[in-house]
């Protein structure tokens, strides 16, 4: 777990937001690189978004949306982390087509469109779970406040009495713990997005030296 609180991590993503990408040195709207860094700026972006709102909600006792803003942010991390790997892997194997087969469904794959379907999100927090421990529990126990299941529902703002009558509220008695927790979480999230977006940053310049030669073959 880092050591800086929440406010200096999204303080610190805000600073680094990408605000212009120029596509003419990249080759065109089109080219991979163009939709690489596109995409890490939007995922970027994102968080930043995601992240601002989880932590004003979770602040606002405002919990189970903080949750479900959180399991956001992890898929967002996750996305990031899928991204890096592909450049890693064009890298190594060269193979543009591989390349902007999986850009262009972690860009435009939708459930309906049968020619880019997207990529499996869980497949993303599989790659991530290899590296961070825990990860896949976390976001299942996001996922579960994100259900109007039990968790979502009673299991949150009821307190269960044997057979008293059940009382809910809004805020529950352990809301302090429930915010801590989110916060937690919201800070693993940027602090493993910054890890991830790091390594992305590293092998960049190899990757569109890579990616130029490729295209004189």
């Amino acid at each position: 777990m880092t050591s800086k609180n929440i406010n200096q991590l999204i303080s610190e993503l805000k600073l680094n937001l990408p605000i212009e990408i120029d596509h003419s040195t990249m080759d065109g709207k089109s080219s991979v690189v163009t939709k690489v860094i596109t995409l890490r700026a939007g995922l970027l972006h994102r968080a930043y978004d995601l992240a601002t709102a989880a932590h004003r909600s979770s602040s606002e006792d405002n919990v189970v949306s903080g949750n479900i803003l959180t399991r956001a942010i992890l898929e967002t991390v996750a996305v990031t982390a899928y991204l890096s790997k592909i450049i890693k892997t064009y890298i190594k194997t060269h193979d543009i087509e591989v390349l902007n087969t999986k850009l262009m469904r972690l860009l435009f794959g939708s459930q309906s469109d049968e020619a880019c379907k997207p990529i499996n999100i869980m497949e993303c927090i599989r790659l991530v779970d290899k590296e961070i421990d825990g990860f896949m529990t976390y976001y299942e126990i996001l996922s579960a406040f994100s259900h109007p299941n039990f968790n979502g529902t009673c299991g949150f703002y009821g307190e269960l009495n044997g057979n008293k009558p059940t009382l809910f509220s809004s805020i529950p008695n352990d809301i302090e713990k429930h915010k801590s927790d989110t916060i937690n979480l919201i800070c693993l999230a940027l602090d493993t997005l910054t890890h991830y977006n790091m390594e992305i940053a590293k092998n960049i310049d190899s990757f569109i030296v890579q990616y130029k030669k490729d295209k004189l073959k």
